[in-house]
């Protein structure tokens, strides 16, 4: 329930009342036991783009069959920290045994695996660029605020503060 309390063109001043969805343990049992009958048919041959379509509950990658992207480990380890054991032994191609996160329960694919290595610029000229894009506007953002520091005077009063 939201009510609004003032709105001041496009500013609005609302409250609400929130009550929360929380899963019982039958449904965390239903998930489970569904996502390890889709992990059967799926050792058993079935096509895993035909299942992506047909179960995931992830609108965002279910067009694209389940592909999430490419990612290096220290992104997973801040996305999904469990995706990382999951794949661990996981051979190109294979998929992983379920695998539960905050998000719900996956089943993972390996579409590729690269070692690390130095960067080429012919193989990385992309991910190089966007690098250095970002190196530039990183400093030129705190070239700005040493500016602005110098520009804004900024009094505090200390026991306002406690």
């Amino acid at each position: 329930i939201i009510q609004l309390l003032e709105k001041r063109g496009e500013k609005l001043h609302t409250r609400h009342i929130l009550i929360s969805i929380k899963p019982t343990k039958e449904d965390e049992i239903a998930s489970a036991e569904k996502i390890k009958r889709i992990h059967q048919e799926l050792v058993d041959g079935a096509d895993f783009e035909q299942l992506v379509a047909q179960f995931s509950d992830d609108a965002s990658t279910r067009s694209e069959n389940g592909h999430l992207g490419t990612f290096e480990v220290e992104q997973l380890k801040n996305m999904a920290k469990e995706f990382i054991f999951a794949l661990r032994d996981v051979k190109v191609g294979n998929i992983s045994d379920p695998v539960r996160t905050q998000y719900g329960y996956h089943i993972l694919r390996l579409n590729a695996r690269d070692e690390a290595r130095d960067y080429d610029l012919d193989k990385d000229y992309d991910r190089l660029e966007q690098m250095s894009l970002s190196y530039k506007k990183q400093k030129e953002l705190q070239k700005w605020l040493d500016q602005i520091k110098k520009q804004v005077y900024v009094f505090y009063q200390q026991d306002a503060l406690e």
